[in-house]
């Protein structure tokens, strides 16, 4: 679950999931993702890119 809080929250939201992949949790692996407003909008990002292949989804691989 993924909380709102507007744009600071969609921002530390990012910088947390990115921090998480670079230490090897890869949360696009969920069963489910579910957020509340900006939330709502960071989970929509990760669900498309957990399904896409087009090029702006590899920011998300780890290295």
């Amino acid at each position: 679950m993924l909380g709102g809080g507007g744009f600071v929250a969609s921002s530390w939201l990012t910088g947390l999931i990115t921090g998480m992949a670079e230490a090897g949790v890869d949360v696009r692996d969920a069963d489910l993702l579910l957020g509340t407003s900006s939330g709502g909008r960071v989970a929509l990002q990760l669900a498309s890119a957990a399904r896409s292949t087009a090029p702006a989804a590899s920011s998300w691989s780890t290295p």
